[in-house]
């Protein structure tokens, strides 16, 4: 996945705002972006919104990122990690289900 945010206006905008008011800023979308899911949830979306809020956090994280002079491979190397525990924990579910299907049960 690529998402186009330019270093330098990030890196300005870092140094302008600072650290502070970054993780402020962080706190804010992130908590708008989580009341789009809640009002999904409820059956209230607003694609529109919910993607401009989604937007909002992307580029937020990318601040945080170059505040922390975090690399992509760092961020990747963890993403890799959560994607072998995730699919380690998909084939346990299905070999379960498939158990259980044996036996005229099926979970949900």
């Amino acid at each position: 996945m690529i998402i186009e945010v330019d270093p330098k206006i990030t890196d300005d905008n870092v140094i302008l705002s600072g650290g502070e008011i970054i993780k402020y800023f962080a706190i804010e979308e992130m908590s708008e972006f989580t009341k789009e899911l809640s009002k999904d949830l409820r059956g209230k979306l607003d694609k529109e919104h919910f993607i401009e809020e989604l937007a909002d956090v992307y580029y937020v994280l990318s601040m945080i990122k170059r505040f922390y002079l975090i690399q992509d491979e760092d961020i990747n190397k963890n993403i890799r990690l959560k994607m072998i525990r995730s699919k380690a924990k998909i084939e346990e579910m299905l070999s379960e289900d498939e158990m259980l299907d044996r036996r005229g049960t099926r979970r949900i």
